[in-house]
């Protein structure tokens, strides 16, 4: 654990609001090992209501509210597996792709839990070209 004195804006909260905001940058910065092929950070306090991640397409960093999401009661290593969809293999949620928001048992559904774990073909495929 590290502790990065990264609240820019003296908010309480990582903003997370877009693609790469400052304070974002600064836990890049200050804790991103670029030897690895993906960097999760487990943070608190994101600035998204309701958001429990955030890893751009095709990125190598993401950012995961650990603190929100004990407090749902969710799977920390499912929002991870689901932030490394979006980063790691560029996969959207359902509802972007054109099918149902909730694409339940789908681990890139848009609020990821412990039933959250199967891919779609479609998916697969976009990982295992």
């Amino acid at each position: 654990a590290k502790t990065v004195n990264f609240d820019l804006n003296r908010d309480g909260k990582l903003d997370t609001a877009t693609w790469m905001t400052a304070e974002m940058q600064v836990v890049r910065d200050e804790c991103g090992d670029t030897s690895k092929d993906a960097n999760i950070f487990l943070v608190d306090n994101g600035s998204y209501p309701g958001g429990l991640g955030f890893m751009d397409f095709g990125q190598r960093y993401g950012y995961v509210h650990l603190k929100e999401i004990i407090a749902a009661g969710i799977d920390p290593a499912n929002t991870i597996a689901h932030e490394l969809g979006h980063g790691t293999f560029s996969l959207r949620h359902p509802y972007e792709r054109g099918q149902p928001a909730v694409d339940d048992p789908n681990l890139m559904t848009w609020w990821a839990n412990p039933a959250h774990w199967r891919l779609r073909k479609n998916q697969w495929d976009l990982m295992n070209p």
